[in-house]
Order: structure tokens, then C-alpha cells, then sequence
């Protein structure tokens, strides 16, 4: 015969299993429903008036899965949008402005996986070509710049960065002819210490201006003859 005991655990058992299948359940359906909350209010816009003055002056998209796709912002409250930002799988791709309210965009921002810069252009003549260029290492400091100083959609200097961002040394195409003809270097403090000079495009230094810590010039040498030695000092 079955002892009463032993049936009276085993329904214990058995009820025991049972409840913990029904708090299972239970358990998956609110996850079930937290889910389908959650998928049914993601944002889709998001609106923000950030100055009080009672106008929309930030746009934010949403994806279907919840991730900001887009945000368009009035930074100088004109009531016009000026900045326009870019994202994919809820990271930053790229940014696009307009600093002087043309309503024509100026300046693009773009970034690394990391987040951090990769390079920034800008179109500082609004003549609608890049003519400014900076460049950013895995860390996101600046390494260097390229710079088009005539409008002519060709770089003609190239400037170097020390890891405190201030400028190491430059070099630059002054007439135009693809050629270098000046070259500046600089201190810890991004101050001008030396510029070099090629006057008559042979590819030699024939001048040579020299500045103090305030980067006011001191000296001046110049060689006349073009032989590569300086035949004529200047103080100043």
C-alpha cells in the first residue's frame, strides 16, 4: 500500500512544479509585453524647445529600433536650423553646419567608430568649394591641416600639429605654382620662431626671418646673389 505520507509529498511535489511553470509563464509574458510596450512607444520625433521662447529649435528622428537617426538643431536661434547631425546604429557619422546663416551648409564634421574626430572641412570663403581641411589620429588630436589660400580648389599649405594641438611647422605653395616656397616652424606655444623663404622659385632658401617668444620678428637674413649663403643681416 501506498503510505498516505508519501502521497501527500508527492502532490507537494507536483504542486510545487507547478506554480514555478506558472510564474514562468507569467514572468514571459510580462517580458512579452514589456517588449511590445517598449517597441510601440519608442520616439519617432522628439521635439525641443532649448531657449524657452516658446519655438521648436531641435529635431530629433528615430529609427524602428529605437536608435536617433538624425538631429537637426537652431544653435543661434533664428528660427532657422544651421547644424544637422548623423547617426547609424546609435553612433555619431557626421555633422553639418552653417556658421554664417545662409542657410547653406559651411562646414562638415566627421567621426571615427570610436566617436572620435577623423576629419573636419570647411568652406571658409562661402564660395561653396572646402578650402580648409583638419585631420585627427586614433585619439582624436589634431595631426594636420591642408589649406587652399587662393580659392583655386588646390592646397598650397600644409601645417603639422604637436599633441597639445598647437602647430609644429607649415609649408606652403605662395605663388601658386606647385611648388614650396615657405616654410615656418614654430614653438611648444604655437609661436612663429623662423620663416624661410624661396623669393625666385629655384628651390632654395634666400631668406631667413627670424622671431622672439611674442612672435614679433627680430632678424632678418638675405641672400641677394642666390648663391645659398646670406650676404645681408637686418635687426630689428
Amino acid at each position: 500500500m501506498i503510505r498516505f505520507s508519501n502521497v501527500l509529498l508527492l502532490f507537494t511535489f507536483l504542486t510545487f512544479i507547478t506554480l514555478i511553470s506558472i510564474a514562468q509563464d507569467d514572468t514571459d509574458m510580462e517580458k512579452s509585453e514589456e517588449s511590445a510596450v517598449s517597441k510601440e512607444f519608442s520616439p519617432k520625433e522628439i521635439k525641443a524647445d532649448k531657449n524657452f521662447d516658446g519655438e521648436v529649435d531641435q529635431l530629433e528622428y528615430y529609427d524602428e529600433s529605437g536608435f536617433i537617426s538624425k538631429r537637426e538643431s537652431d544653435t543661434d536661434f533664428n528660427g532657422k536650423m544651421d547644424q544637422f547631425v548623423y547617426f547609424e546604429n546609435n553612433k555619431i557619422l557626421r555633422a553639418e553646419k552653417d556658421n554664417d546663416g545662409n542657410e547653406t551648409i559651411d562646414q562638415w564634421i566627421y567621426y571615427q567608430e570610436n566617436g572620435n574626430l577623423k576629419k573636419v572641412e570647411r568652406d571658409n570663403n562661402g564660395d561653396g568649394k572646402i578650402d580648409v581641411s583638419y585631420f585627427y589620429d586614433g585619439e582624436g588630436k589634431l595631426e594636420r591641416s591642408e589649406v587652399d589660400l587662393d580659392g583655386d580648389e588646390t592646397i598650397d599649405q600644409w601645417v603639422t600639429f604637436r599633441d597639445n594641438g598647437n602647430p609644429e611647422k607649415a609649408e606652403r605653395d605662395s605663388s601658386g605654382d606647385g611648388k614650396l616656397d615657405t616654410w615656418m616652424t614654430y614653438n611648444e606655444e604655437g609661436v612663429m620662431t623662423t620663416t624661410e623663404n624661396d623669393t625666385n622659385n629655384d628651390g632654395n632658401v634666400d631668406q631667413w626671418l627670424h622671431y622672439n617668444e611674442k612672435g614679433i620678428p627680430t632678424s632678418q637674413e638675405v641672400d641677394n646673389n642666390f648663391d645659398g649663403k646670406p650676404d645681408a643681416w637686418l635687426s630689428y
